[in-house]
C-alpha cells in the first residue's frame, strides 16, 4: 500500500526544507494519476496554501478527484480556524475509529496550528499504528507536539523510531535536531542543519534554524548574518522576523530591532513573541 514516504524524494525535500514554491511546481509537473496521486496532492496543496494562499489551494483541490474524507480534511486545514472549524475538525476526526494517513495528518496539522496539542496527537493516532510508526511526516509532527508538552523523553523515543524506519528523510533529521535543541545540545542541532544545507542547499528555513541553534549556544553575533539573509530572502516570514528581533535585542541593538518588530506585528499579529517574551523557531 503506498504512503506519503513513497512520494518522489525531491518533492519531500522541498516541502520539509520549506522550498514551497519549488515543491508546488514539482508537484504540478506530475500529471499522470496513480495510486501515489493523493499523497503527491497532499504536498501540492500544503505548499500551495503556504507559498501562495488558501484560495489557490482550494482551487487546486477542486480540480482533483478525491475521496470525500480527503476533501473534508483539507477544507478544515484551509479554513479560517474558528470555533466552527474546530467543530468540523472534531466531527471528521470522530466519524471513524481509524483514519487514513492523509486525513489524520491534515487534522493534526490543523489542531497544531490552533494550539490544540491533545487533539492533534489524538488525530495522529487515529491512523493505523503501522503507518503511524513508519511515516516520517507524522513522526516530525508528533515530535513537535511532544516537545510542546515538554516530553523530550517521548520525543527522543519517536526520533529513534524514525531513524530506524526512515533514516535519510529530511523530516527525520529535522526532528532529531529539534530534540537535540530542546535537550540543550545546540551543537548537535547545528551539525544536522549544516549537513542538510551542504546536501540540499542553504534555504531560508535552514538559515533561521541554524541561527536559532547558534543563539541557543550564545553565539548571537554568528547568528545575526544568517537571520538577516533569511529575512532578506523572505521579508514577510514570521519566523525569520521574530528571531531577528530576538537576536538584535540580545545584542543590545534595540533600535535596529524596531523595524522587523513592526513588520512582525503587521504580518503575524498573533505571533507568540508579541504575546510573551519567548522565542519560536
Amino acid at each position: 500500500m503506498p504512503c506519503l514516504d513513497d512520494v518522489p524524494f525531491d518533492i519531500r525535500v522541498n516541502f520539509y526544507l520549506h522550498n514551497l514554491s519549488d515543491c508546488f511546481t514539482r508537484c504540478s509537473h506530475v500529471t499522470e494519476r496513480s495510486e501515489l496521486s493523493p499523497f503527491i496532492d497532499y504536498f501540492h496543496l500544503r505548499s500551495a496554501a503556504a507559498a501562495f494562499s488558501p484560495d489557490v489551494a482550494r482551487s487546486e483541490l477542486a480540480r482533483r478527484d478525491h475521496s470525500e474524507t480527503f476533501k473534508r480534511g483539507f477544507e478544515v486545514l484551509l479554513s479560517d480556524r474558528t470555533d466552527a472549524s474546530d467543530a468540523a475538525a472534531l466531527e471528521l476526526r470522530d466519524s471513524e475509529p481509524v483514519l487514513d494517513e492523509l486525513t489524520a495528518l491534515s487534522l493534526a496539522a490543523y489542531f497544531s496550528q490552533r494550539g490544540k496539542t491533545a487533539d492533534a496527537l489524538i488525530s495522529l493516532h487515529r491512523m493505523p499504528p503501522a503507518i503511524l510508526a513508519a511515516s516520517s511526516e507524522a513522526g516530525q509532527i508528533e515530535v513537535q507536539l511532544l516537545l510542546s508538552l515538554h516530553r523530550g523523553d517521548l520525543a527522543a523515543d519517536r526520533v529513534h523510531e524514525l531513524e530506524r524506519t526512515a533514516p535519510d528523510s529530511p523530516a527525520t533529521i529535522l526532528a532529531g535536531a529539534q530534540v537535540a535543541l530542546a535537550a540543550g545540545d545546540a551543537d548537535a542541532a547545528l551539525e544536522a542543519y549544516n549537513a542538510l544545507s551542504e546536501k540540499f542547499g542553504s534555504t531560508p528555513f535552514l538559515k533561521v534554524s541554524s541561527g536559532v541553534a547558534l543563539m541557543a549556544a550564545g553565539q548571537y553575533e554568528s547568528a545575526l548574518p544568517l537571520l538577516k539573509e533569511a529575512n532578506s530572502s523572505q521579508p514577510s516570514d514570521p519566523s525569520a522576523l521574530a528571531n531577528l528581533v530576538v537576536c538584535l535585542s540580545a545584542l543590545g541593538r534595540l533600535q535596529d530591532a524596531e523595524t522587523p518588530l513592526t513588520l512582525l506585528r503587521s504580518v503575524c499579529p498573533d505571533h507568540a513573541l508579541l504575546r510573551a517574551d519567548q522565542l519560536l523557531a
